[in-house]
């Protein structure tokens, strides 16, 4: 059960140069670098089952109804940086993306797990290893998609093309407006992909079998949840 939450931070550098007489605003494909940024997940026991239940509140939950006993909670979070190219000669200055880097990854990335649980007891190796299988997903639908991430980005920030104004100030600020609008859209087939492993992994066959793991322990700590 992992959070759909995703932010995006852009900054953007810009530079100057003159342009040959005559010479029309034609930007050359931009080059894009998609890289992971490091990630500690922490578990975190210290919640009751009440307050991993409103935590759940606006997760990547499965639709069959079950009620969790933990929750994998990750924000999404993509960070760019670009570079800028600004020309300036016969005609009003014109600017275009030249370099685009994004950095991918999770902030806050937590395991909620229920203080009603003994860490000893055979239903909190049940429940945290139902949860792991969710940091897994996390974990690798990142590295599988850093290639399709940066094909989709080279794309859509090759079509962002090249912004003229006769006012050279304002050029940065539309050419991020755009790009971020080109990031958005090149990080889709990730965030499905998110979402459908997810909900893959919460069957309702997978909260039977927790649901019947552990002689019944766990069938009692979703009852009692159920009569919150």
């Amino acid at each position: 059960m992992g959070r759909r939450l995703f932010a995006l931070a852009l900054a953007a550098a810009a530079a100057s140069s003159p342009a040959a007489a005559g010479a029309r605003c034609e930007p050359p494909a931009p080059t894009v670098e998609v890289e992971l940024a490091a990630a500690k997940v922490v578990y975190d026991h210290s919640k009751s089952l009440a307050e991993i239940r409103r935590a759940a509140a606006g997760q990547i939950l499965a639709d069959h109804g079950g009620l969790p006993v933990a929750v994998t909670i990750g924000n999404l979070r993509s960070r760019a940086r670009s570079a800028i190219e600004l020309q300036t000669g016969d005609h009003d200055p014109c600017g275009y993306i030249k370099h685009v880097t994004l950095s991918l990854g999770y902030d806050d990335h937590r395991v909620l797990l229920p203080k009603e649980v003994d860490v000893r007891s055979c239903a909190y190796k049940v429940i945290k290893a139902h949860e792991e299988r969710h940091v897994a997903i996390d974990k690798k639908v990142l590295r599988e998609f850093v290639p399709v991430v940066e094909r989709e980005l080279a794309r859509e920030a090759a079509a962002v093309g090249a912004v003229q104004d006769r006012f050279e100030s304002r050029i940065p600020e539309a050419l991020t407006t755009r790009l971020k609008a080109a990031i958005e859209r090149a990080l889709q087939p990730l965030y499905r992909a998110r979402i459908e492993r997810h909900r893959a992994l919460d069957t309702r066959r997978e909260y039977e079998r927790i649901a019947r793991a552990c002689t019944g322990e766990l069938r009692r700590l979703i009852r009692e949840g159920r009569s919150e």
